[in-house]
């Protein structure tokens, strides 16, 4: 990923005009050897094995402009507007081979290559007016999404050209130093991931497959919050979301192969009230604790639609230890009731984590050592029922969550410290986080 930005300044008010350019570059070898055994009561193998080589490859390029003119009409009135232009294109095909090795016959029916093109044109601006004790912007932005995706192998093609508009607003009442209020709404995009468009199968097993699904749609959610914050650190939120046509995973079976699939097929809504509190106990020990509660809905579609509800209890909290000879010592965890994983059940989960860091050199070197999940507590637990088919699903090892990591960091800089850094958004971070 490489970034170009240019800032030029105005004025002495704080106008500015920023330019910006992201370059991405993604690429992607993935191989992967499947074996599965046929054994007797006995443990004598049965019959001849199965075997099964895939390797998948995939490149993708974005490229990302914007320009964004900030400008300061007044000491309280700033006027926001600006364009971006997204370019995606992606290349993946998936080989599969009937073996174990890349040397092993292709099977031409199973292989399959996937060509995505995207382009995405926004224009946006907002007005934001401070007056007293209010605060209030109000925005709109507006996207033009153009694609077009192919199976280079069975020549299926998609696409789509609309437009699509987004309002916001911001309202905030001060009363006093000590307190405030602030309502805000607006209106997201979500957009499925590249790879999630492929269509390609992957064998887990030989009775369990996952399918890309080059159909999915992005989908839209209405966010209205209100939160009150006392003393610029304490907050209480209530908010409610609403999403159409979310993305999901699906399970079906054809006879005694289970089949995972992405759709657009659930709205959801949800209701939540949040509380943050960070507390300093003594000069060595902080604790920062936030509680949710989250009532969620979710409508399902399909050959019959279900409606279903839960009643979510989320905890997290942080304790901070600043001990002597500059040791610094994080103990975090969280705890999560019954909730929803897509449209299936999902039962209690909790996780503990451990983090020790310590400065040396006058602080130019830092060294950290974390711990996460050492003591193995997070086990998520899911159920899916069907008509067809029930499946219990316990993640016992999940070598990606639980690890030991140690980093070490050092400054390099002479001099005075001063941080002149701008205030910097890459343009094209909501395209990585697609990859």
């Amino acid at each position: 990923m490489a970034n170009a930005f240019y800032r030029n300044k105005l004025d002495t008010i704080g106008s500015k005009l920023d330019i910006g350019y992201s370059y991405i570059s993604y690429g992607l070898r993935d191989p992967s050897a499947l074996e599965t055994e046929f054994l007797n009561g006995n443990g004598a193998e049965s019959h001849s094995r199965d075997s099964l080589f895939t390797k998948t490859i995939g490149k993708s390029m974005v490229h990302v402009a914007n320009i964004d003119l900030e400008k300061h009409l007044f000491k309280s009135l700033v006027f926001n507007t600006g364009s971006k232009f997204t370019a995606s294109n992606t290349d993946y095909s998936m080989d599969y081979r009937n073996g174990l090795n890349e040397q092993s016959p292709l099977d031409p029916l199973k292989s399959n290559r996937f060509l995505y093109s995207e382009y995405i044109l926004a224009f946006y601006g907002t007005v934001a007016k401070s007056f007293k004790q209010w605060d209030f912007k109000v925005g709109i932005r507006a996207e033009q999404t153009n694609y077009h995706g192919k199976s280079v192998t069975t020549e299926q093609t998609i696409g789509r050209n609309q437009w699509n508009f987004f309002p916001s607003a911001f309202l905030n009442r001060k009363f006093g130093e000590n307190h405030s209020l602030t309502l805000s709404y607006n209106r997201t995009i979500d957009r499925p991931g590249f790879r999630q468009l492929n269509p390609f199968v992957t064998y887990v097993s030989l009775n369990s497959i996952q399918e890309g699904n080059p159909n999915l749609r992005s989908y839209f959610s209405n966010n209205l919050q209100l939160e009150y914050l006392l003393k610029r650190k304490y907050s209480f939120t209530v908010g409610y979301q609403n999403t159409n046509n979310a993305i999901t995973e699906n399970l079906t079976n054809i006879g005694d192969v289970i089949i995972s699939r992405d759709e657009n097929i659930t709205d959801n809504n949800n209701v939540f009230t949040s509380l943050y509190i960070p507390i300093k106990l003594t000069n060595w020990w902080e604790i920062n604790t936030s509680a949710t509660l989250r009532y969620r809905t979710i409508d399902i579609h399909g050959t019959e639609a279900l409606n279903r509800s839960k009643f979510t209890q989320y905890l997290r909290t942080a304790s901070k230890f600043n001990l002597p000879r500059k040791y610094f010592v994080e103990v975090s965890g969280f705890y999560k009731t019954s909730d929803f994983y897509g449209i299936y059940d999902q039962q209690r989960v909790g996780k503990l984590d451990i983090n020790i860091k310590k400065s040396f050199l006058n602080d130019r070197l830092t060294s950290s050592f974390e711990l996460q999940d050492p003591f193995h507590l997070y086990k998520p637990r899911y159920e899916i029922n069907t008509a067809e088919f029930t499946r219990n699903v316990l993640r016992n090892r999940l070598d990606f969550v639980r690890y030991i990591g140690v980093f070490f960091t050092y400054n390099f800089s002479s001099g005075k410290k001063q941080d002149n850094k701008e205030n910097v958004d890459a343009a094209g971070n909501e395209a990585r986080g697609r990859l």
